[in-house]
């Protein structure tokens, strides 16, 4: 006699719950703007600190963040994700934002964390200004007599001060400081009573944030 056949089925696809998947949607939702908002303060602070030069402790907060980031969602009321990519994802967002506005904190029109930019040194030659090539490393050489020389001096932000300065080779502690103009974008200074040597030439800039930019250069006469 035949046995029977089995009418139970080898698999029994699970009912789809409309509702229960709208409210895991929800959550999911909810979670992601509750990170990006977690985000965004995050990295101005990291910004903050970094300009007090303690960016390290950017690094711990947002270590420590991401460690009780369970934590913190489910303090708000608001389901953490069940699936491991779901939760990749929800730390990655929170890593991005931070990283994101981190960099906004420190550029303008927020901030500035690089300083005026000195460049082009040029000398005067025929009645107009020339523009000197360097011989070697930021090593330039001079053959007029009279030395009136300019550069370029830039910055987003207005300049508070120029100066200019300048000691003779292996002698760095006798600093002598040059008289100079600046007439934006340009300090113009001459060195004419320094023909015969090397000297060694720095022309600073401060920006009206207190942000300083220079560049140090050699002259040979």
């Amino acid at each position: 006699m035949a046995r029977p056949k089995d009418s139970t089925p080898i698999f029994e696809e699970p009912k789809f719950d409309e509702l229960q998947f709208l409210r895991d949607e929800r959550e999911r939702a909810k979670s992601i703007i509750v990170v990006f908002i977690l985000g965004v303060p995050l990295g101005f602070l990291s910004g903050f600190l970094m300009l007090q030069g303690y960016w390290y402790l950017s690094i711990i907060i947002m270590f420590l963040i991401l460690l009780f980031l369970k934590q913190l969602i489910t303090s708000l009321g608001i389901r953490f994700p069940k699936r491991a990519s779901h939760r990749f994802f929800m730390g990655a967002e929170l890593v991005l934002t931070w990283l994101v506005f981190w960099i906004i904190f420190l550029n303008p029109p927020l901030h500035l964390v690089s300083g005026p930019q000195v460049s082009t040194l040029q000398e005067m030659e025929s009645g107009k200004f020339v523009n000197l090539t360097a011989t070697s490393s930021n090593h330039y050489s001079v053959d007029t007599q009279s030395v009136d020389l300019r550069m370029y001096v830039y910055y987003v932000k207005p300049i508070s001060s120029v100066s200019v300065s300048y000691y003779i080779e292996g002698n760095p502690s006798q600093v002598n400081t040059v008289s100079s103009t600046y007439t934006q974008p340009w300090v113009y200074f001459n060195l004419s009573g320094t023909v015969g040597q090397v000297d060694v030439v720095t022309v600073r800039a401060v920006g009206s944030n207190g942000i300083v930019g220079s560049d140090t250069f050699y002259l040979s006469f």
